[in-house]
């Protein structure tokens, strides 16, 4: 948030889960946020509105923008939905991350 790294020991229990529009990140296996999301690859660059559907923010539909590129998944989001980003990297008030498909 706000371009400041989360503590490695929470990274490294945090998970998201994708299964089709929906995800759901959660801390070990508490659920700490869900939602849905609609992505738009034909901007540039690609927008994501993802819905709150549960956890902090309920109700609220974050603005964002993603890259994604073989199983790295890049997203920048402003969580109060009033301004959508317009680089990976945040400004003041929004988030960013990195996801990399977990192997099997």
């Amino acid at each position: 948030m706000n371009g400041e790294k989360m503590p490695k020991e929470q990274l490294e229990r945090m998970s998201i889960t994708y299964e089709g529009e929906k995800w759901t990140v959660k801390d070990g296996t508490k659920v700490i946020v869900a939602g849905t999301q609609n992505l738009d690859p034909s901007k540039n660059p690609h927008e994501i509105d993802s819905l709150v559907t549960e956890g902090e923010g309920k109700g609220t539909t974050m603005l964002g923008i993603y890259e994604l590129k073989e199983d790295t998944f890049k997203v920048c989001f402003d969580p109060q939905g009033k301004e959508r980003p317009k680089e990976i990297t945040p400004k003041e008030g929004q988030f960013a991350g990195v996801i990399k498909r977990q192997k099997k």
